[in-house]
């Protein structure tokens, strides 16, 4: 019986200093069928250089494959590992954060149980913190906030031919857009399990860590994207974006 095929998509920009790490979880994975889209955004640090020497044997077999392009932000690059993407399954991994060595084998399970799903999440832990996050999907509970990591998210690669990749206007809550998409037409499975053990630290510079007023105008244009003024009079209070300032400068 043919094993269904996974795709990571990997975006990166100057985290020499750290890719590997990210790199080696996704080669620990016991599962023969998969392949690691590494998409450098225009890199100055000597990522390639260090990817070409470390893993000749993978680029070779084309267990990875690396794409090189100019500096544009995370949305283009997933968005060119989308489009490279040739397995049934597309699952994502940032480089500066690692995956558990069963995570292709967690995901599996769940589908094998739940073989008309097309989406499906798990949980995700941060490595400062310790902080388990992710729950239950409820589409109603979106509206507030994003419980859906997309290096916990694997969705197959019909989700993203039918309703289209990243939305390249956006420069912050570029995942909280793609999974409000994703999930208003496909409703995810949930599995409660940590799978990915994130980076949320403040040493480094991150999207996630920048621009508080930007990621507001963001939030702004998103909840308006998928939610009727009816919802987002129901389940946002009025100060809700304030909150979500205040819940910004936390992070």
């Amino acid at each position: 019986m043919c094993t269904p095929g996974f795709s990571f998509i990997m975006p990166t920009y100057n985290r020499a200093f750290c890719i590997c790490n990210a790199i080696d979880s996704v080669l620990a994975q016991n599962y023969d069928n998969l392949e690691l889209i590494i998409v450098d955004d225009g890199s100055t640090d000597g990522t390639e250089e260090l990817i070409k020497k470390k893993y000749p044997s993978e680029l070779s077999s084309g267990k990875i494959r690396y794409v090189f392009g100019e500096h544009k932000g995370v949305c283009p690059a997933r968005n060119v590992g989308l489009k490279n993407a040739r397995k049934e399954w597309i699952a994502y991994i940032d480089s500066d954060n690692t995956i558990v060595s069963d995570f292709i084998q967690t995901y599996r399970k769940a589908m094998r149980w739940h073989p008309w799903k097309k989406i499906f999440y798990a949980q995700y832990k941060g490595n400062t913190s310790g902080i388990v996050s992710g729950k239950k999907f409820s589409r109603k509970s979106l509206i507030k906030g994003n419980y859906i990591d997309m290096g916990a998210l694997v969705h197959s690669r019909e989700v993203y031919e039918k309703l289209g990749g990243f939305d390249e206007s956006l420069t912050r809550l570029v995942d909280y857009d793609l999974v409000l998409t994703y999930t208003e037409h496909y409703k995810p499975y949930f599995i409660k399990k940590v799978v990915v053990h994130y980076n949320d630290a403040q040493d480094h510079k991150r999207i996630s860590n920048t621009g508080i007023d930007v990621a507001i105008e963001n939030a702004k244009k998103i909840i308006a994207k998928h939610f009727s003024q009816e919802e987002r009079d129901k389940y946002l209070g009025d100060n809700y974006f304030e909150q979500f300032k205040k819940q910004e400068k936390n992070n």
